[in-house]
């Protein structure tokens, strides 16, 4: 029932969200990408500066063949018609996470924002806290690799098996792999994977003894206890409305 719950309220969130964006028109008047430590601007391409100039941007590119796993990041400013202003997420390669989708942009802009971002340092989400099943972890350092680089696995992560973990990760500032500054991760104790950002990666060892450790869960080819959510439906609400309130703040140039 959560799961399901979860699931309608992140497509309520991200159908919500995508709405401005979908109604923005106009020629693309500046672009900046910004990291840690500022922003730098790009020149605008000239068959961007025309009346169609934002949607050619938005609509430029293919979708990319997987989702990225958790990484250090930049943001794309793009600002178009008359005062409007549109962040994006962005990975080195010329990645972006447009309308909830991972899009890869032409070949020429994406080098034009990679030598623009050479010299930034990117922004890197740090852990504030852990939360499994509404309390807070006593290591939270532990998880810590969860928003690092993680190989990606072909196997599935199942929600409905005994032992199912629901980890919430609450980091320094909102990431492209969570709703504002909440990223879930769901880890399934049968296959030792997890699911971030809808993507199935393998975690550390460290980790999963971690996660086996504060759930309470025996290992694989043990007894374990029921599954295991964190914090309800309460929280997934909150999130949602998170996500929502940082996609509005960054449309507005916010950070």
């Amino acid at each position: 029932m959560l799961r399901r719950l979860l699931i309608a309220l992140v497509t309520l969130a991200a159908a919500l969200a995508v709405v401005p964006e979908a109604l923005a028109k106009g020629p693309v008047t500046s672009l900046e990408v910004c990291g840690s430590d500022g922003c730098a601007s790009i020149a605008v391409p000239s068959r961007l500066k025309g009346p169609l100039g934002l949607e050619q941007l938005m609509m430029t590119g293919r979708a990319a063949s997987e989702t990225p796993t958790p990484a250090p990041f930049y943001r794309l400013r793009i600002g178009y018609g008359e005062g409007g202003a549109l962040t994006l997420y962005y990975l080195r390669g010329g990645v972006v996470l447009r309308d909830q989708n991972w899009v890869v942009l032409s070949p020429r802009l994406g080098r034009a924002i990679d030598a623009a971002v050479a010299g930034q340092r990117p922004i890197v989400p740090e852990l504030s806290s852990v939360r499994i099943d509404g309390h807070l972890v006593a290591d939270p350092r532990a998880y810590a690799p969860l928003l690092r680089p993680l190989p990606m696995s072909p196997g599935t992560v199942d929600a409905n098996v005994t032992g199912a973990v629901g980890i919430y990760v609450t980091t320094t500032t909102a990431s492209p792999w969570g709703l504002g500054r909440v990223v879930f991760v769901l880890y399934d104790p049968r296959t030792r994977l997890v699911d971030i950002g809808g993507a199935v990666w393998v975690p550390p060892a460290a980790v999963r003894r971690a996660i086996q450790q504060d759930a309470g869960i025996a290992g694989p080819g043990k007894s374990g206890s029921g599954v295991v959510w964190a914090g309800g439906a309460t929280v997934v609400a909150a999130s949602a409305g998170v996500l929502l309130l940082g996609r509005r703040r960054r449309r507005g140039g916010g950070r």
